[in-house]
């Protein structure tokens, strides 16, 4: 089956973590439980709509966790780092440990050094006011 022909079907997605790409049973969330669980790479919806989907910027955050920031809307999750790593992509434990939105849009992110082990320093760069 083709990503397009799979994801115009109602309750299905595209799991293009492997290639060739699979179709699995699932939602806007990604694959439906039991159905493989976890994929990285999951289209689901309107292919053409996904071309446009916001892009996501990565930065490592400290002890084995990396930020996933989508400027065009916000949202963000927080990774952890799978340990040994695995073969191939991802690199990253599913599902994510934090999830959410943040105020800040059409930003750009940065993780500074912190000032101790167990804080988290962002630097918010917001291109339109060049600041």
């Amino acid at each position: 089956m083709s990503k397009a022909s799979c994801t115009s079907q109602a309750g299905c997605g595209w799991c293009a973590d492997a290639q060739p790409g699979q179709c699995l049973a699932g939602g806007v969330d990604g694959p439906a439980a039991g159905k493989g669980g976890e994929c990285f790479s999951w289209l689901y919806g309107d292919v053409a709509a996904a071309a446009a989907a916001p892009k996501h910027s990565y930065s490592y955050l400290q002890a084995g966790q990396l930020l996933d920031y989508a400027p065009e809307d916000g949202s963000y999750r927080v990774w952890r780092l799978a340990k040994p790593p695995r073969a191939g992509c991802p690199a990253v434990r599913w599902p994510a440990e934090a999830t959410g939105t943040l105020a800040v849009r059409r930003h750009e992110l940065a993780v500074l050094p912190p000032p101790h082990a167990d804080a988290i320093t962002l630097m918010d760069y917001d291109q339109a006011r060049a600041r």
